[in-house]
């Protein structure tokens, strides 16, 4: 009887130290303050299995431009909203607005940017990335 308890619990205690690394999930939520004509980037960590991504910006000032892409397209996607225009590799993006969600399927082991910028003045802009 006792063998059986001793196995029941090394079977939940092994089920409560894995379960937590299948279910990632991707919760982030910041506040930023962008400048007129300014382009800001938030680098999101590289989630553990391909995720379906939802990300909502809202800026209190001016319409801004802001597009996700991958980690390796960082800073050709910065260079293209510095010049206004959109960044050629996007997963997704829209220009010209104040609030908006998008959402974008981002590979497993794979880092992603959020890019901000397009600001025609000082513009306080909070962004939320949720994953599952």
């Amino acid at each position: 009887m006792q063998r059986i308890l001793s196995l029941r619990h090394c079977l939940l205690v092994s089920l409560l130290l894995t379960a937590p690394g299948c279910g990632q999930k991707l919760d982030y939520e910041t506040s930023l303050q962008l400048g007129e004509g300014e382009v800001q980037a938030l680098w999101i960590d590289p989630p553990k299995r391909a995720q379906r991504v939802s990300v909502t910006a809202t800026s209190s000032g001016s319409p801004i431009d802001f597009y996700v892409v991958l980690e390796k397209d960082k800073e050709a996607g910065k260079q293209a909203l510095l010049d206004r225009k959109k960044p050629p590799q996007s997963l997704v993006g829209i220009a010209k607005t104040q609030e908006a969600t998008l959402e974008a399927m981002v590979p497993v082991k794979t880092g992603f940017v959020i890019l901000l910028g397009g600001a025609s003045k000082s513009s306080q802009v909070k962004v939320k990335v949720t994953g599952r």
